[in-house]
């Protein structure tokens, strides 16, 4: 149609197959667009104005909540604030934090287990399914760090292993910062121990969880919390 443009969203790794065109070879999916645009993950920054024009007086502590749990990535950041709203007016923040991680286990717990088991059977993979279908189950940060050492120390599957353990980790640590007593001093005032870092953790889970893991083991560090 002359004179009309199309928009459309590509995944990350069609973004990177158009940046290498021409080596070795073009193909046809060089050919169908003219520019690609590559959108980055929202900064701090970005998350705190995308929200302030939507929801009105939400609380530091809120709104570094959901840049955290949504790594920044904005359609993440949106369907993070819609069910932070979703929780009863009122709520202190460990409860909110309580339903957020308990949801988010639930739905990663069904993933992680769909995925194992479309896996040629093996002691390994059942000894792994029935770990990943106890995540509903277990309580509190201490119980999801074990959990997650357990996972990440098992046999075979290394890569399935390595990032269920990753978001056990990050869920434990989310659970133990975002507490009733978080003031935005002790927030942001951690050097080493920035909220950012867990927004990049979980970001790089889409990528290689290990490097999730190393950045989570560092923020820990940093804020005094166990290190396995």
């Amino acid at each position: 149609m002359p004179g009309c443009l199309f928009l459309v969203s590509v995944s990350d790794d069609a973004i990177v197959s158009f940046e290498r065109r021409g080596i070795p070879a073009r193909d046809a999916f060089d050919s169908a667009f003219s520019e690609m645009v590559r959108l980055y993950n929202f900064t701090p920054e970005d998350t705190r104005n995308w929200i302030s024009r939507r929801v009105l007086g939400l609380p530091e502590q809120f709104v570094c909540l959901c840049h955290c749990l949504s790594g920044g990535l904005p359609r993440d950041l949106r369907r993070t604030v819609v069910e932070l709203l979703d929780v009863p007016a009122g709520q202190p923040l460990s409860a909110v934090v309580e339903v957020l991680v308990r949801r988010e286990l639930d739905r990663k717990a069904h993933a992680f287990t769909g995925a194992a088991r479309g896996i040629e059977p093996s002691p390994e993979r059942s000894g792994l399914i029935a770990d990943l279908v106890s995540i509903p189950t277990v309580r509190g940060p201490g119980e999801l760090r074990a959990l997650a050492t357990k996972i990440d120390s098992g046999d075979g599957l290394a890569a399935l292993r390595t990032q269920a353990a990753a978001y056990l980790l990050f869920s434990a640590t989310i659970l133990e910062v975002f507490t009733d007593d978080l003031t935005r001093d002790r927030l942001y005032g951690v050097p080493g121990g920035e909220p950012q870092l867990l927004a990049l953790a979980r970001q790089q889970m889409a990528f290689d969880p290990r490097v999730s893991m190393d950045l989570l083991a560092s923020f820990r560090a940093a804020r005094g919390l166990a290190v396995e």
